[in-house]
C-alpha cells in the first residue's frame, strides 16, 4: 500500500513539473509581448488554457486583455472554444475577475461580444467585491460596453423578472447608478436611469441614494465652479447637445453588422475624427477643457432632473439630498427640490440645521441670496437655530475649514470673513437672530474667538508685503527725485530755462519723472501706514485692503513712469548713430515689467473685486477647472 501511495505521489510530482515548464515559458513570452508564440502554444497545448501564470492568478488571456491586445484575445477565445475548454474563460484572478470582467473594464465592445457570446454565464459571475462585468463597465464609465452587456443580459432575462436587477449591485450596496454618478459619467448615468428606473430609489449600506451622491458633487454643476472672464466668454460660446436615450439595439455594430469601411480602417478613421474635432474647437486644450466642463454641467442637470422625476421623497431621511446640496452650494438642486417638494424646505439634519443655516455656515453667498428672495421663508427659516442655539449669524461668525476667499492663500482671507459676517448680519432685522447661543456667546464673541489665528496670519502677510514694497517705493522715490531735478541737455545761461524744453521727448521725460516721484511717495506713505496699523479685526474689512490696493497701484504706476522717463531722456545722451540702435534695448527693458504686470493682473483684479464688492464670490482657488 505504501509503495502505491509513493508511486502516485511520484507521478503527480512529475506532472506538476511538466506543467510548470510551459507555464514559465508562457509567462516569459507574455511579458515580452510575443503574442504570436502565445497563440501557437494555445494551439499545441490545451493545458495552458487554464494555466495561471502570474502571482495575481491570471491566465495568458487576462494578460492579453490588460495589454489591450484585442486581436490576440479573439484568437485565444476561438482556440479555447475549439478545444472545448470553456472553463478557461471562467477562471478568476485573485480579485475574482474573469476574462469578461477584464473586457468590460477596458471597454472593448468587440471583445465583450467575443467572450460573452462564447460563455453567456459569465455575465452573472461576481468578483471579490461582488461586481459583475456589467457593474465594472458602469464603474469605469465604459458606456458602449455597458449597453452591449445590458442587452445581452435582457435577451436572457425578462424585464419583469426578479433577477432583472441581479447584476446591478455589489457587496457594499452601491448600484451601477451610484457608481456612474460617483465617477461623473453622466452620459452613462442618464442611460442607466432609463434602463433601470427602480435604481433611482435604491440606497447603499450607508443609506445613500444616487441623488445623495449627486448632491455631494458641487463641481459637477455650474454654481459650484469658478470661471474667469475669458473662460466665461468661451463657456457661453460652446454648444453642448443634451443627452438622449440610446436606441434599443441588441447588438452594437461589428464587422458583420456593417461598418461603412473595412475594419482595419478603424484607427485611421478615429484619428481623422479626433483631428477634425480638435480643428473645430481651435485645437486648444483649454477650449477642450472648458467644453468638458460645460458638458458635465449640462448633463448633470439632466441627470438630476431625471432622478427627481422618479425620486420618492422620504420624510424619515436623516440626511436628505436638499441639505447635502445646500451644504455644497448646489443652487440648481436646491431650487429644483424646493420646486418639486415644497415641504423639503423644513428638513433639518442631525444638528437641527436647515438649508439657511447650512448656507450661512458653509459660506455660499449665491444660495443665501436665493433664499433671501423667497419672502415667504423669512419668518419660518431665517429665525431658526440649531441644537446648540446657533443662529445663521452665529454660524456665519464661526471660522471653519472653509476656504472660499477670492484671494488665493491666507492673504486677506480675513476680508472675506468680515464681509460675509456683515452681509448675513445686514440681511435681516436684528430681532431675527438670537443674540446668545446655549454657551451664552454672541456672534461677535464667536467671530473674535475663532479668527484670532487668521488675524495674526493675515497681519504677518500684510506686514511682510508692506516691508518689501515700502523698500522698493523708497528706492523709487530716491531715483525719481534725482531724475526730476536733473535736466537733460542743461539749461540756457541767460534765461535759465531747459535747453530742450520745446522737444516732445523732454516733455514726456519731465511729466513721467514727476508722476514717478508722486506715486512712489504715495506708495511709501500707504505701506508705512499699513505697518503702523493696529491690525484689528475690523481693519481688515475695508481700511487695510484699500491701502494695499492703492499702494500696489501707486507702486506699479511709479515703476512704469520711471521706465518711461528713462526711455524718453536717455536718447539725449546718445550720439545720432546710436539712437536707432538703442530702441530695441528700450523695448527689452520694458518686457519684464510688462510680463510681471500680466502675471499679477488676475490677482490684482481679484483683490479689487473683493474690496469693492458687497457680497464676496466663490474662490477661484477652491474650484479649479
Amino acid at each position: 500500500m505504501s509503495w502505491y501511495v509513493y508511486k502516485v505521489d511520484f507521478f503527480n510530482t512529475i506532472g506538476r513539473v511538466k506543467m510548470e515548464i510551459p507555464k514559465k515559458r508562457l509567462f516569459k513570452i507574455c511579458m515580452k509581448g510575443k503574442w504570436d508564440e502565445v497563440v501557437e502554444m494555445y494551439k499545441k497545448d490545451k493545458k495552458v488554457h487554464t494555466a495561471r501564470i502570474t502571482t495575481a492568478g491570471e491566465t495568458a488571456l487576462h494578460v492579453a486583455l490588460t495589454d489591450g491586445e484585442d486581436a490576440v484575445v479573439h484568437q485565444l477565445v476561438a482556440l479555447i472554444c475549439f478545444h472545448e475548454r470553456k472553463e478557461a474563460l471562467g477562471i478568476q484572478n485573485e480579485r475574482g475577475n474573469t476574462a469578461l470582467h477584464m473586457a468590460a473594464l477596458t471597454g472593448s465592445v468587440r471583445t465583450c461580444e467575443c467572450i460573452a457570446s462564447a460563455e453567456t454565464s459569465l455575465l452573472s459571475v461576481r468578483n471579490v467585491d461582488g461586481e459583475t462585468p456589467l457593474f465594472l463597465a458602469a464603474l469605469h464609465g465604459r458606456k458602449e460596453a455597458f449597453l452591449y452587456l445590458h442587452y445581452i443580459h435582457i435577451s436572457h432575462t425578462d424585464r419583469k423578472a426578479s433577477n432583472y436587477y441581479s447584476n446591478c449591485r455589489r457587496n457594499d450596496g452601491d448600484t451601477i447608478l451610484h457608481s456612474a454618478i460617483a465617477g461623473e459619467y453622466f452620459d452613462l448615468a442618464f442611460q442607466i436611469i432609463h434602463l433601470y428606473e427602480d435604481l433611482v430609489n435604491w440606497v447603499n449600506d450607508r443609506g445613500l441614494s444616487p441623488l445623495h451622491i449627486l448632491a455631494s458633487k458641487p463641481s459637477a454643476f455650474r454654481s459650484g465652479s469658478y470661471l474667469g472672464l475669458l473662460e466665461t466668454i468661451v463657456y457661453q460660446g460652446i454648444f453642448v447637445k443634451e443627452l438622449e436615450v440610446a436606441p434599443n439595439y441588441h447588438r452594437l455594430p461589428t464587422e458583420k453588422g456593417g461598418y461603412r469601411y473595412p475594419q482595419y480602417y478603424q484607427t485611421f478613421i478615429s484619428l481623422l475624427r479626433a483631428l477634425q474635432k480638435s480643428a473645430c474647437l481651435g485645437g486648444s486644450s483649454i477650449i477642450l477643457k472648458i467644453r468638458g466642463k460645460k458638458e458635465k454641467h449640462v448633463w448633470s442637470v439632466q441627470v438630476m432632473n431625471e432622478l427627481l422625476r422618479r425620486y420618492e421623497y422620504d420624510d424619515d431621511d436623516k440626511n436628505p439630498p436638499v441639505l447635502i446640496a445646500a451644504k455644497n452650494g448646489i443652487i440648481e438642486m436646491v431650487e429644483k427640490i424646493l420646486e418639486l417638494f415644497p415641504g423639503a424646505v423644513h428638513d433639518t439634519d442631525a444638528d437641527k440645521k436647515n438649508i439657511v443655516l447650512l448656507a450661512a455656515e458653509n459660506r455660499h453667498p449665491h444660495l443665501y441670496q436665493l433664499l433671501l428672495k423667497k419672502n415667504n421663508l423669512k419668518q419660518t427659516l431665517f429665525s431658526k437655530v440649531d441644537n446648540n442655539g446657533n443662529s445663521a449669524l452665529h454660524l456665519a461668525a464661526r471660522l471653519g475649514d472653509h476656504n472660499h476667499s477670492l484671494i488665493p492663500g491666507a492673504a486677506l482671507q480675513m476680508q472675506w470673513e468680515i464681509k460675509w459676517y456683515l452681509f448675513v448680519k445686514e440681511s435681516m432685522p436684528p430681532h431675527f437672530f438670537s443674540p446668545y447661543n446655549k454657551d451664552y456667546n454672541t456672534p461677535r464673541d464667536i467671530f473674535v474667538q475663532t479668527h484670532q489665528n487668521l488675524v495674526k496670519s493675515d497681519g504677518d502677510w500684510l506686514k511682510k508685503t508692506s516691508q518689501s514694497c515700502s523698500l522698493v517705493a523708497a528706492l523709487l522715490a530716491t531715483a525719481a527725485f534725482y531724475t526730476s531735478t536733473t535736466v537733460p541737455g542743461g539749461v540756457k545761461k541767460c534765461a535759465g530755462s531747459p535747453t530742450l524744453e520745446n522737444t516732445e521727448a523732454f516733455n514726456v521725460f519731465a511729466m513721467s519723472s514727476l508722476i514717478a516721484l508722486c506715486c512712489s511717495i504715495s506708495s511709501l506713505v500707504l505701506f508705512l501706514s499699513i505697518l503702523t496699523s493696529r491690525l484689528k479685526e475690523q481693519d481688515f474689512g475695508k481700511d487695510l485692503p484699500l491701502k494695499l490696493l492703492f499702494g500696489l497701484t501707486s507702486l506699479f504706476v511709479s515703476i512704469t513712469s520711471m521706465l518711461l522717463s528713462f526711455c524718453a531722456g536717455h536718447p539725449f545722451v546718445l550720439t545720432k548713430k546710436l539712437k536707432d540702435a538703442a530702441v530695441p534695448v528700450y523695448g527689452a527693458i520694458c518686457v519684464p515689467a510688462t510680463l510681471f504686470a500680466l502675471a499679477q493682473f488676475p490677482l490684482y483684479l481679484d483683490v479689487a473685486r473683493a474690496t469693492f464688492m458687497k457680497v464676496p464670490k466663490r474662490s477661484s482657488k477652491a474650484t479649479l477647472l
